[in-house]
Formats: C-alpha cells, structure tokens, sequence
C-alpha cells in the first residue's frame, strides 16, 4: 500500500508534463491534450503562489483551497459554473494519474469536488448577430480579403467549427457554378472532409462532411484572397490548405485561428469603447494578438456559431436546413444553440397562429 513515506517526490511542473505525455500516449485527440494542460496551468499558479512544490504534501483541504481560487481569480470576476466544473474534472483525473506513479497519498481524487450543472448553468456565450456584422464592416472596409477576413467571414457565413475551417483545402473551394452527370446545376460553395490520418479530422467525423452553398459576396472575398492574400504553402502532407496565415509556411493550427476570433472579438476593435474602462495604450490584451483572450469581453470562435444558428432560426429557416447546414442535430439546436428568448418564439409563432 502506497502511504505519506513511501511516495516519491513530484514537483507539480513535472508531475503536468507526465500527465500529458501519458494523455498523448494513450491517444487522447491534441485539443483534448491543449485543453487539459490550459486548465493545469491553473493549478501550477495556484501552487506557485502557495510555495507547493512537492505533489506529496498536497491535502483535501489544498483542493478544497483551489476550488475557491480558482473560482475568484477569473478575468471576469466571477467564474460561469460550466468552466469551474471543466477545471475540477480535470484536476481530479490528474491526481488520479499522480496517485497512480506513487506521486500524491491514495484517494486525494476524491477530494477533487466538481459542482453539479442544471441546464441553466450551460456555457450560452454569443458573439451577437450585430456585433458580427460590425466586424464584418471594419474587415470588409480596412482588410478585405485578408487573412482575418476569410475566417471571420466562413464563422459568420457558414457557422463552421474551427476544426472545419482549418481542414479545408484550397480544392474545396468550388467558385463556379457546375453541372452535374444528372444534370442538376450546383452553385458556388465548400467542401468539408474528414481527414483524419493528415492531421484534419472533424467532429462528426465523416458525418460532418457536406456541401455549404455559398452566396456572390463570400466568392469575391475568397477569390481575392486565394489570388492576393493566401501564401502558396503545402503542409506536410502535401495538401494545400485555404486558410492560411501571411507568411505562413504550414496550415494554420487551432490556437492561431483561436486567437484571430479572440482579437477581433475586443470592443476596441471594432470601434466600440472599452466597456472594462481601460485605455488601448496601456493594456496588453489591446495591444497584443497573443494576449487578446485576456479581454473580458473577448471570445472564442464557437460563439460566433450559436449566434448565426439564433439568426437564422428567428428568420424562420427551418431547423432541418439549419441542422444540415450547420452540422448539428435538431434536438442539440433547440437545446443549446437556441438563444431566443421565450416571448421572442412565441412573437414569431403568432405569425403563423394569426394566419389560421
């Protein structure tokens, strides 16, 4: 039986690392791997800052101690009950795995307590319909075509997930009108593929692959940005991928294209003023890419998604058009990619209950 003298000493850095490579090993997806190391890197502060360096003299009330941290030292103020559950869950398979090299006492798992979510509690961050068209505007006016542009605009237009965007390739790109064997004419749009052995795999798998339509102005920008923009660059597969960053020598990764949707979602660019009272000049989230995400008022691109799905639901496009366009089942739409209000559903059912 492992007991306090018979454990080996682990520093917390050492003890993420081994954690992680063993997550790697046992083929957890590299997203998975970035998401739990962001959420450890938590913790190694918290212990930074409480001179814990030896996992051996971690206790229940430690964890207990953290959770509180945890909760308050948000960017926010106040930490969204989904994310506090988010960390704890990771935390608690961490000591799991530390129990396991003998690094931390038997059982500290179980002190690693997660709070219990109603639906109420769910992640239901938008980045409003009009806020997007704002950044559309500013990016349609000062960088068409560019870089930022293009993957605004498919978050907006299309409502990819961020994997989507970063799996196409430039041949998924049909600009051009065709006709098929049938004879059925097919529009201007974008191919999603699941390619999971070249490091492009999608959510769904091969039931994300579909055909998104796509209307003139989406053509003009990516048309332009294919002949003046894009950087002729091939991963190391040897496919060509359609969103790239300038001066890019490989397809963009997940954080980069994260980033983009994190600057571009700060107020002050987009012309707003700061809603936190601070000054451009003098804060690092404003003045650095990098640091965007440290705006409390910054998101992530999945935002964009519930936002545009809301959009077209209030404009009466039927569920199953959005459910195919978007990648997402009916019932998930209604349940978490819905964001109209009760009395705003039953406005727009009035429509068709004044017509009987």
């Amino acid at each position: 039986m492992v007991t306090q003298n018979t454990l080996e000493p682990l520093e917390p850095s050492d003890a993420v690392e081994l954690y992680l490579n063993n997550r790697e090993t046992d083929g957890a997806a590299a997203g998975t791997v970035r998401a739990h190391r962001h959420r450890l890197n938590h913790f190694l502060d918290w212990c930074d800052e409480q001179e814990l360096d030896n996992l051996n003299d971690i206790t229940g009330r430690d964890l207990r101690s953290f959770k509180v941290w945890r909760t308050k030292r948000s960017k926010a103020g106040s930490l969204a009950r989904s994310t506090l559950k988010n960390n704890m869950d990771t935390l608690r398979k961490f000591m799991r795995f530390c129990e396991s090299i003998e690094g931390v006492p038997r059982d500290t798992h179980m002190a690693v307590t997660s709070p219990t979510l109603s639906e109420d509690d769910a992640n239901h961050d938008v980045v409003p319909y009009e806020t997007q068209e704002k950044i559309l505007e500013r990016l349609n006016r000062f960088q068409f075509a560019s870089f930022e542009h293009v993957f605004a605009h498919l978050l907006h237009e299309c409502g990819f997930r961020v994997g989507a965007v970063r799996s196409l390739d430039l041949k998924d790109f049909q600009p051009e009108p065709m006709d098929l064997p049938d004879g059925t004419r097919v529009g201007p749009h974008i191919e999603t593929h699941h390619r999971p052995k070249t490091d492009t795999p999608l959510k769904n798998g091969k039931d994300s692959e579909r055909l998104v339509a796509l209307k003139d102005h989406s053509v003009e920008i990516l048309n332009d940005y294919i002949e003046y923009q894009r950087p002729d660059v091939e991963d190391e597969y040897g496919r060509k991928p359609l969103v790239v960053k300038p001066r890019a020598s490989k397809r963009s990764s997940t954080q980069t294209l994260r980033d983009i949707s994190y600057a571009l979602t700060r107020p002050c660019e987009y012309g707003e003023e700061c809603p936190h009272d601070l000054e451009p000049d003098n804060c690092e989230s404003a003045r650095m890419v990098n640091f965007a995400y440290g705006c409390p008022s910054s998101m992530s691109p999945h935002p964009w998604r519930r936002a545009v799905m809301t959009h077209w639901r209030a404009n009466d496009v039927p569920i199953d058009v959005v459910a195919d366009r978007f990648d997402v089942s009916p019932s998930v739409i209604e349940k978490h990619y819905d964001e109209r209000t009760k009395q705003g559903k039953m406005e727009q059912r009035r429509r068709y209950y004044d017509d009987l």
